[in-house]
């Protein structure tokens, strides 16, 4: 029983995503990323089931900030427009220009939990571990054609 380390969909590293528009933050589930992966082992008459599961997500976005989220975020759905997400996201106020690279490096920490189970013994958890995944994309300022003018308007945050 392992956990291999996260499988982030969103940010896709490598990217470009818009200054000030919401960035959904989620990983995919899976029994070897997200958990909960279970293994059962016996000797005589003892047997112990682990369990180990992530717990929270650490998400810092290279811009000075740090994002923590209790699940694995909720996928974007083109019909939700420009609402946040409702459980993990971030919206960028400034570029990545001047960044090595011209990208926002990023790292996607997730903490987990692992809890046995003995027969005869109850339950007891072992400390939290960590594991940390880390990749860049591009924040981008987009102009856009203003209605009264042909000029084009920087999009920014709110």
């Amino acid at each position: 029983m392992r956990l291999d380390g996260l499988d982030v969909a969103s940010p896709r590293p490598g990217g470009k995503y818009t200054v000030g528009v919401p960035m959904w933050l989620w990983v995919n589930q899976g029994e070897n990323t997200h958990g909960p992966a279970t293994a059962t082992t016996s000797a005589g008459e003892v047997t112990v089931t682990a369990t180990d599961k992530v717990t929270s997500i650490r998400w810092t976005m290279g811009d000075g900030t740090t994002v923590t989220c209790a699940g694995p975020g909720t996928p974007y759905r083109g019909s939700q427009s420009m609402d946040d997400s409702p459980d993990c996201g971030h919206r960028y106020t400034r570029t990545s220009s001047g960044e090595p690279g011209e990208r926002c490096p990023l790292s996607a920490t997730s903490t987990c939990t692992t809890t046995r189970r003995c027969t005869g013994s109850g339950r007891s958890n072992l400390p939290p571990a960590e594991r940390t995944r880390l990749f860049a994309w591009r924040c981008v300022t987009v102009r856009v054609p203003s209605p009264s003018s042909t000029e084009g308007v920087a999009v920014r945050a709110r």
